[in-house]
């Protein structure tokens, strides 16, 4: 019998905006142990789909986006009242988050927009600054998101972050495989090694395109050549998740075979 890796896969549910009373139809699938939920699943009063979900099968959960994804895309951009506001609430759902055990959750910022405006940069600092004091306090995990391809290098990233000085602040490489260019998990993400949470395969299932075992080694590889071990989750877009639960289970199939291969 062949061992079986210690890697982590699973859906991320948050990304992919799943109506609540959808979200347990992903929990029947055997070799998930990853999950991202919305952040409605804690901070809205609790309905029967929300009840049933079982997360104790699952070794990593972490929460979707926390604030709105329009707002947080301009919010480097804003005036300085605006972000104070921003990052007060943002301070508040991390609390909510915390008081019910989440760990890690994601803050969408638009880092393309971001990176290499100084202006931006040093505002988008400042609201990091803000919501420092919760982080540490609870144990908890922001996660900032950054595109794979990105017109910007890794190392931009990593300096920004750096400059930052929070070590309860991390990034998940959101990887697009079916663009012209694909990614290149040394080009990608090699300057992000130690700042690595997790990584996120998105794409376009209404176009045709499928998710690969091709797709996902090089980067499991690649992790695992530098010793960082991370969970690898899955957003297939598709209107009205058309094409959602077939991905699922092909990525269900994949995470079987990567875990026993």
């Amino acid at each position: 019998m062949m061992e079986k890796r210690d890697r982590l896969f699973g859906m991320a549910l948050g990304r992919m905006e799943l109506p609540p009373g959808d979200i347990p139809d992903f929990f029947t699938f055997s070799h998930f142990s990853a999950v991202e939920l919305p952040v409605e699943h804690w901070t809205k009063p609790a309905d029967g789909g929300r009840r049933s979900l079982r997360l104790g099968s699952f070794r990593s959960v972490s929460c979707g986006n926390i604030m709105e994804t329009a707002l947080c895309g301009v919010i480097a951009h804003t005036l300085p009242a605006r972000r104070k506001e921003f990052a007060d609430e943002a301070g508040r759902v991390l609390a909510v988050l915390a008081g019910k055990g989440v760990t890690s959750a994601v803050l969408d910022c638009n880092l393309e927009e971001v990176l290499g405006d100084p202006e931006a940069e040093e505002a988008m600092r400042g609201i990091l600054l803000r919501l420092a004091p919760v982080l540490l306090k609870n144990g908890m995990t922001l996660i900032l998101p950054f595109r794979a391809p990105s017109r910007h290098q890794p190392c931009e990233l990593g300096r920004f972050l750096r400059r930052s000085l929070l070590p309860c602040v991390r990034t998940r490489l959101e990887v697009h495989p079916f663009e012209r260019e694909a990614p290149k998990p040394e080009t990608s993400g090699g300057a992000l090694r130690l700042d690595l949470h997790s990584i996120l395969f998105v794409y376009d299932a209404d176009s045709g395109s499928r998710i690969r075992k091709t797709h996902v080694q090089p980067w499991l590889d690649w992790t695992e050549r530098l010793g960082v071990r991370v969970p690898f989750l899955l957003c297939p877009n598709s209107r009205r998740q058309r094409m959602a639960l077939p991905e699922a289970s092909a990525w269900d199939g994949i995470a079987e075979e990567l875990q026993n291969g």
